[in-house]
């Protein structure tokens, strides 16, 4: 629905797919550090698009993920808020 609306009053949607927004559900579940998660994000970005595709036409994946691995993974800084070095490599990858 906000697609449409922004659409009606001229105005370009862009979707931005993951950006601090993993499900507490995901996380509880090892996060990004848990290779379940990223097949379960294709699945989510395929099921946006699969919906959103005929309207938007610029989508962004990921949203600064080397914040998302480094930050939140390493430097505990944001979320999930860990200070493991090596884990915040494995989820760069993953990223």
């Amino acid at each position: 629905r906000l697609c449409d609306l922004l659409l009606a009053r001229g105005i370009t949607p862009l979707v931005t797919l993951y950006h601090w927004d993993l499900p507490s559900e995901l996380q509880a579940d090892g996060g990004w550090l848990n290779p379940r998660t990223g097949e379960l994000f294709g699945q989510y970005a395929d099921a946006v698009a699969t919906r959103l595709g005929d309207r938007v036409g610029s989508w962004a994946t990921l949203n600064e993920p080397w914040c998302s691995a480094f930050l939140g993974y390493a430097a505990g800084i944001h979320a999930p808020g860990l200070r493991q070095p090596a884990a915040a490599l494995e989820v760069a990858y993953r990223l």
